[in-house]
């Protein structure tokens, strides 16, 4: 059965901490672009639900209807309504089916989230790379590849006891050039061999 890898604490936390960063980010654009570049109207605030969420707190959703510019009619969620504006008429902005109040709350809310999850990753990471280089400090640079220590031949590496040419080695006695043995006398080049002399110049 292979092992379960162990990731250190602080680097699952950096990585929690950057999932949350990118999520919420994607929901920080969404509600940005909704509030900035929605149009401003009028919804009726039609009901809201109440939700226990798993830690304990509460959610709530409240739905509505509205009307834009161009005469058509939109029902949907209305972010940053509250049960006390059930039956009743709040200033949204609103882009397609959803909208959020136009006094800002909800798009206000987001952004404090989003500075505050920004923040604490940025924390967790540098506390992440100041811890993997006490690490590195402590353990020392990793070793360099090379040979392994006591690497080299064998003991008594080398030619076996005795090896080499037998006793005598060499040509019998009297073996040699003859008597004599050398180029025959008078053996060179001819008398008056060599470079010509100079050619005396005979021009008038």
């Amino acid at each position: 059965m292979p092992s379960r890898v162990r990731i250190p604490p602080l680097l699952g936390a950096m990585i929690g901490a950057v999932f949350m960063t990118v999520v919420w980010s994607g929901y920080t654009v969404f509600e940005a672009i909704q509030y900035f570049g929605g149009e401003t109207t009028v919804a009726h605030v039609d009901g809201c639900e109440t939700h226990r969420t798993s830690r304990g707190g509460s959610s709530t959703i409240c739905r509505g209807t509205w009307k834009t510019k161009d005469g058509r009619t939109h029902s949907g969620t209305i972010d940053g309504a509250s049960t006390g504006d059930e039956g009743g008429d709040v200033r949204v902005r609103a882009l397609g089916n959803t909208a959020q109040t136009a006094d800002g709350t909800m798009i206000t809310v987001v952004l404090l989230v989003e500075a505050m999850i920004v923040v604490t990753a940025t924390a967790v990471g540098v506390a992440y790379a100041v811890s993997r280089r006490r690490r590195r400090a402590t353990n020392g640079p990793p070793p360099t590849n090379g040979p392994p220590p006591t690497y080299g031949p064998p003991p008594a590496y080398g030619p076996p006891p005795g090896y080499g040419p037998p006793p005598g080695y060499g040509p019998p006695p009297g073996h040699g050039p003859p008597p004599g043995y050398g180029p025959p006398p008078g053996y060179g080049p001819p008398p008056g061999y060599g470079p010509p002399t100079a050619i005396p110049d005979r021009r008038p």
